[in-house]
């Protein structure tokens, strides 16, 4: 391949793909180190040098979101702290890397609590005197007075002691480099091939050539970026050893950094045969994500401690064939950029993503994951397991998801649009196309293999086989946060769930959980093998749920078959004698009922609220998509934090019929007010 004259071989450029590291001693003040062990460095080569450079790669306040219905106040994520809290006394003895979360509670004004391990620990009520506090090991912050810390925030420092340079000239042990430590210390000097590749890359844009990298161990000191090619290849040598090790901290709160490849504005690119590593594993899923905060929110810990595999931005089309990544922190194959609305095509808007033989495993975050609506990904043949975050999060349009294999990783998380557009009252987005995958054992993050939800449409999950899967299966979602909409128009169809747990301990699970409008439920076989298991439930369905079929199926073993629930929601706050809001949710939290429902829908005209506490009941004369308040018929004195269900009084369309329900102790149960008026025929239980 590296005869190729189309590819340019990234040797040629100076990379070296070399593992050899020597010990080192920096003096501050000086671009000379005297190392122990000359090894295969040379003039020109890249380096990494540790201990001798104190640096502060990110400072950044998270601050609480305003869940109010009604002028919420402007929410800010991830802003610069700025004079606001001032950080002391970080001299490396406390670690390379170290993130520290000061996180600010509005109910303790004179205390904080922090964090340096992504909140696994905690040192709790450290005292505010005087605007300052000791933090440990000769760290102390001076806090201001600023508007965050009354409603809530969380302060992030993060501290590194590496050095970035370039060998200029070495005489005997003494190498001389580009840059000057800023601290006396023994360290590490390592190779670093990202120049050399990055040199490689930009030579092969200009001359519309690729990159051929053969075998090695290629480490990364920032990302590789490929973008402005009309087309582009960039090659490795083997899937296996063609290694791309990304194993230093990154900063990546806005998306691209910590990523072994950056590709943006390009034409067509086609990334192929390569091995990923990074620095968090399956193992630390918990220091990678959504971090539990008493004062900021939606404070993820691999903003802070990023790395993953490819970030495409503005692309046409891009083609990644097997690529397999390791120990990823973020969201490993990640997309995002500019989509098109509604008729209007924008320059360089994603038309194709094909992932095609690729693997992520044992990772803390995403697999896969398009944070647009951007268009036609193909996930073909991939394998994931052991992964911390979602198989796949996709707000995008028009994907298939075909081939694949999953084990005990996180949800299919369809939709997650998180805002009431225009456009997508025409065009829609989330259409998914679902076939001819396995899933074995269960779920370790989103509750359910499938989370189809926020503004979601037109899916279709066929032909797939659970394998004694011991968790949710598919939870089509009608909860929703304050700016989205539910998912709609569901077909589910020709699946196998074999749920059994095969250490005979069942959780509390489903196969399938309807709780958004217009679903299709047919010709599944649902069960488990050998005795009904009395925590699995085969198809439970929301009241509120409107044009629902249900039909020829086959379930077995379940403690219930085919159930229904109330649709129960909570007052959140009362704007009127006859109008409220529900209640809203924090940042990063689950949606919560009634669903907000499309503009085009009956906005609950006619629908009724029973009050629980005392089943008070009154008509809704409406909803407004805009504002998101509720309307009534009659003064109901409604309070914040009532409960309360939500159902239609007319006949819903729910068709059950022509299932076979064997060996469940409860074969049907919908004593909920849609489930008493479903229309069922020709069901047989056994």
């Amino acid at each position: 391949m590296n005869d190729n004259i189309k590819l340019l071989n990234a040797r040629d450029f100076g990379a070296k793909g070399s593992v050899f590291t020597s010990k080192m001693t920096a003096t501050a003040g000086s671009n000379v180190i005297t190392v122990e062990n000359i090894g295969d460095f040379e003039v020109g080569d890249e380096v990494v040098v540790t201990k001798c450079f104190i640096n502060f790669p990110a400072k950044v306040l998270f601050e609480r979101k305003d869940t109010s219905p009604v002028n919420p106040r402007k929410w800010v994520h991830n802003q610069p702290i700025g004079d606001r809290i001032e950080f002391f006394g970080y001299d490396g003895s406390q670690g390379s890397w170290a993130v520290y979360y000061l996180d600010f509670d509005p109910d303790a004004p004179n205390v904080l609590r922090w964090t340096k391990d992504f909140g696994r620990s905690w040192t709790e009520n450290v005292k505010i005197v005087d605007g300052f506090a000791d933090i440990e090991m000769g760290i102390r912050v001076k806090i201001g007075n600023f508007k965050e810390l009354e409603h809530g925030c969380t302060a992030a420092f993060v501290c590194d002691d590496k050095m970035i340079a370039v060998i200029e000239r070495i005489d005997g042990n003494k190498v001389y480099l580009s840059e000057t430590a800023n601290m006396s210390a023994d360290g590490e000097i390592m190779h670093s091939d990202t120049l050399a590749i990055q040199k490689a890359i930009d030579s092969a844009v200009q001359n519309k050539k690729g990159v051929f990298l053969p075998n090695g161990r290629y480490t990364l000191s920032h990302s590789l970026v490929i973008e402005n090619a009309g087309g582009f290849t960039f090659e490795g040598e083997s899937g296996v050893d063609t290694v791309i090790e990304n194993k230093f901290g990154h900063i990546g709160i806005e998306k691209e950094g910590g990523s072994c490849f950056v590709i943006r504005n390009n034409g067509y690119v086609e990334l192929k045969n390569l091995f990923m590593t990074g620095n968090l594993g399956f193992d630390d899923r918990d220091m990678a994500g959504c971090l539990k905060m008493k004062g900021g929110d939606s404070v993820w810990g691999f903003y802070l401690m990023k790395t993953n595999a490819t970030c495409l931005m503005n692309n046409e089309s891009v083609y990644i064939e097997n690529c397999h990544a390791r120990r990823m922190s973020a969201e490993c194959f990640y997309a995002s950029g500019i989509y098109r609305e509604i008729s209007e095509n924008p320059d360089l808007y994603r038309r194709s993503i094909i992932y095609s033989r690729c693997s992520v495993e044992d990772c803390a975050r995403n697999a896969f994951n398009n944070n647009d609506t951007a268009e036609n990904t193909s996930i073909l043949n991939c394998r994931v397991i052991d992964v911390g975050g979602c198989s796949w999060e996709g707000a995008s349009r028009f994907v298939k998801i075909n081939g694949c294999y999953f084990r005990n990783c996180g949800s299919i998380a369809i939709g997650n649009v998180r805002g009431k557009r225009a456009y997508l009252d025409k065009l829609g987005t989330g259409q998914h196309i679902v076939t001819d995958n396995y899933f074995e054992d269960g779920v370790c993050y989103g509750d359910a293999m499938f989370k189809i939800g926020s503004c979601a449409s037109q899916i279709t999950v066929q032909n797939n086989s659970f394998i004694n899967f011991n968790s949710n299966g598919i939870w089509f979602m009608g909860e929703c946060g304050n700016v989205d909409t539910p998912c709609e128009n569901l077909i589910v169809c020709g699946n196998s769930f074999d749920m059994t747990a095969k250490d005979g301990n069942g959780k509390e699970r489903y196969a399938i959980n309807i709780t958004a409008p217009f679903a299709t439920v047919a010709d599944n076989q649902i069960f488990v093998r050998g005795e009904a298991d009395s925590s699995f439930t085969g198809i439970q369905i929301s009241d509120d749920v409107t044009r629902l079929s249900i039909h020829d199926n086959t379930f077995a073993g379940c403690g219930k078959g085919i159930i229904s629930e109330y649709a129960v929601g909570t007052v959140g706050l009362v704007s009127g004698e006859n109008t409220f809001y529900r209640q809203g949710v924090r940042a990063g939290c689950e949606g919560v009922k009634p669903m907000l429902i499309r503009k085009m829908s009956d906005n609950y005209r006619g629908w009724h609220i029973v009050r629980i506490s005392d089943m008070t009941e009154a008509e809704i004369l409406g909803f407004d998509t805009e504002t998101m308040e509720f309307t009534l018929g009659e003064r109901v004195n409604m309070q914040v934090g009532d409960k309360f269900y939500i159902y239609n009084p007319k006949a819903l369309p729910w068709s059950i019929h022509h299932n076979i329900i064997d060996n469940c102790a409860n074969p049907i149960s919908l004593e909920t007010y849609s489930g008493k008026r479903a229309a069922l025929d020709n069901n047989i239980t056994c």
